[in-house]
């Protein structure tokens, strides 16, 4: 009866199992020899070539080896060999009637066997840079060996400064090129503490410091400089810039040391005792009297000023030049209140309306219309002369006054 039951457990993973640690072999290592002395190992991991080539790089023959390694073969060459017509037969070495020859292992020796065991000697030439070669070294076809021409060699020689070195020669045996230092311009002498060639080279020194200026120290307003045996002493700058400054009556140049290079008087005015109000006087931007032009002016006698409406105040401030009485006159519409049977005409001014100079009140009166039920002027004049100089004007009212009006301030000679 056959058993057809699973003697081992079912494998349901499909994924790949590994078997065993990384670090175990998955081959057996082994070793192989190579030619020329080097040894193929395979350690169960990785691959080994180990040793050093046993025979030199070159040709041997027609093999070419190269770091142990044989890179190139060429086939072996016909040998060709005519006897004389009359040379005897060859007999065999030592009577044994079999001969044995080996070749010199040496890189340089030029026989070789071919395939057929025939022994040759052959001549290995490449061509180089510039030569030609043409036939194969035998007696019948020489070696020729051509060099293509070259152009000659030449040598050129140049000074970097000809004042300093100078070269003469041609350059050939007979005449070489020579180079020499060039003769100064400046003779050959003392000059100071240096001695001088004819070519300019210092061949000596003497110290001679006592007989010179040791160093140099600037002092107020003066400025030195130095750059290396050279001293420079000058002016220092003053800080103001070099221009032409307008100083009073006078233009003045100064330079960057402050020095006064050119005055020009540009003012010239007759001394004088001046009374501004009847002179017109041009004064410069630097406050200079430049010119002084007599006026005729008329005493100020009339003042007028306008006031826009809706106000709360309404003055004037005059500067008269002549003593007098004030009259003034207000023209504009300022609503009083006054009786009913008040008829068109002047009136006296109710409470809280007035004229005041600075401040004391003087006599005033209202031009009353009727129709307009309203005052339409104010007339008012001084009881007395008033001083020359500034007065204010002010028109009282005890309401704000919402119509525009002049004001005309004139002054007159008191009345009797």
């Amino acid at each position: 009866m056959n058993d057809y039951c699973r003697k081992h457990p079912k494998q349901t993973q499909c994924e790949p199992e590994q078997i065993g640690t990384p670090s175990e072999p998955v081959c057996q290592p082994f070793e192989v020899c190579l030619p020329f002395g080097r040894v193929l190992s395979f350690d169960g991991q990785c691959l080994r070539v180990d040793g050093t080539p046993t025979i030199p790089d070159g040709e041997y023959g027609i093999i070419t080896v190269e770091n142990g390694c044989i890179v190139s073969a060429r086939p072996n060459p016909v040998f060709e060999y005519t006897p004389g017509p009359c040379a005897p037969a060859a007999s065999p070495c030592g009577g044994s009637g079999d001969a044995s020859v080996s070749l010199q292992p040496n890189i340089s020796n030029l026989l070789s066997f071919d395939s057929g065991g025939r022994l040759g000697g052959f001549l290995h030439v490449n061509e180089g840079a510039g030569i030609s070669l043409k036939g194969s070294g035998s007696a019948g076809d020489p070696l020729v060996i051509t060099a293509a021409a070259t152009d000659a060699s030449l040598t050129y020689i140049q000074t970097n400064d000809r004042d300093a070195l100078v070269v003469t020669g041609s350059g050939d045996v007979a005449d070489p090129f020579v180079l020499g230092l060039a003769e100064s311009p400046l003779n050959a002498g003392t000059y100071g503490s240096f001695t001088i060639d004819a070519y300019g080279r210092i061949i000596g020194y003497k110290d001679a410091r006592a007989g010179y200026v040791q160093s140099v120290t600037q002092g107020p307003g003066i400025e030195v400089n130095q750059q290396e045996q050279i001293v420079t002493i000058s002016l220092a700058e003053s800080g103001v810039e070099p221009d032409t400054y307008r100083m009073g009556g006078w233009d003045i140049s100064l330079d960057l040391a402050g020095r006064v290079t050119k005055a020009t008087r540009m003012i010239e005015v007759e001394p004088q005792t001046i009374d501004p109000y009847y002179n017109v006087l041009a004064v410069n931007r630097f406050g200079s009297i430049e010119a002084i032009v007599p006026v005729v002016r008329t005493p100020d006698t009339q003042f007028s000023k306008y006031f826009g409406p809706n106000r709360d105040t309404t003055n004037m401030t005059v500067n008269s030049n002549t003593t007098g009485q004030y009259r003034i006159v207000y023209k504009g519409a300022v609503e009083v209140t006054v009786p009913t049977n008040t008829q068109t005409g002047f009136i006296n001014l109710p409470s809280g309306y007035g004229v005041r100079i600075d401040d004391t009140a003087v006599n005033a009166y209202g031009w009353y219309d009727k129709t307009a039920n309203m005052v339409t002027e104010i007339h008012a004049v001084s009881s007395g002369n008033i001083d020359v100089g500034p007065h204010t004007i002010t028109l009282v009212s005890a309401a704000a006054i919402t119509a525009g009006g002049f004001m005309d301030v004139s002054i007159v000679q008191a009345g009797g």
